[in-house]
């Protein structure tokens, strides 16, 4: 296999192209290791990249939606009066549950945003995590973890907001995220936004661009999206 070249506009001289089980992935094997520096300019109207060491992913940009007649909201189960009365919560563990329902869920988000540039999915513990990671791989984006105080081993930036009862401390390690980067925040459900809305002040540390944030479920009457202006919103379910 001939070496890698310096400059990597030359790619399409010497890779090798390989079909993935017929899915729309394509995968360049390099023949030397690339640094995690380079950047190579793609058009992302029509797929997206993950740049590793000695690996090019492109993720084409097509809905990986396997069962779009699903009836997602029938695995959200209505709870009145938890975890207190007059709240009616919307519990997700019949969907996750469900696996063929889950893996349709990630899709579904997923296709909200593919198509442009996303660098890393950032989510808050911990349900934001079950969300966060499946779509990262997906999208083909780093998955960056925000996490209560003394969970993180390395440095961190943190940031402190007010709850209705008191505060709370959010921390990401100071290296997760680099200048400039696209980001988009990932939580499960979208209520009154002040732990996301955390999370974009949180980001300010890193010069990051937050382009916005998804959920799995918005309750609309909460209003949540305003909190989050002008930050775009987008929701697979609502209610």
């Amino acid at each position: 296999m001939p070496r890698a070249p310096a400059n990597l506009q030359s790619l399409r001289d010497w890779f090798i192209l390989l079909r993935v089980l017929a899915s729309d992935f394509i995968v360049i094997v390099l023949s030397e290791t690339v640094l995690s520096e380079t950047v190579l300019v793609l058009d992302t109207r029509w797929f997206t990249t993950r740049l590793t060491t000695g690996l090019l992913v492109i993720s084409l940009n097509s809905s990986m939606t396997k069962n779009p007649n699903l009836d997602l909201s029938t695995l959200i189960r209505a709870i009145p009066d938890f975890p207190k009365p007059g709240i009616l919560f919307r519990d997700i563990t019949p969907l996750l549950g469900n696996p063929v329902a889950f893996e349709e869920t990630i899709e579904r988000m997923a296709d909200l945003i593919r198509g442009e540039r996303i660098d890393a999915l950032v989510a808050a513990e911990a349900r934001g995590f079950i969300f966060a990671a499946p779509l990262a791989i997906a999208l083909g984006a780093a998955f960056v973890p925000v996490r209560k105080p003394g969970k993180l081993p390395y440095e961190t930036h943190s940031y402190s907001y007010d709850l209705e009862y008191g505060s709370d401390t959010l921390h990401m390690h100071t290296d997760a995220i680099r200048p400039g980067s696209r980001v988009w925040i990932v939580d499960d459900l979208l209520a009154t936004g002040g732990t996301v809305e955390a999370c974009t002040k949180l980001l300010e540390n890193f010069q990051a661009n937050v382009v916005g944030a998804l959920f799995c479920i918005e309750l609309e009457f909460l209003e949540g999206r305003r909190r989050l202006a002008p930050h775009r919103v987008e929701a697979l379910l609502k209610y």
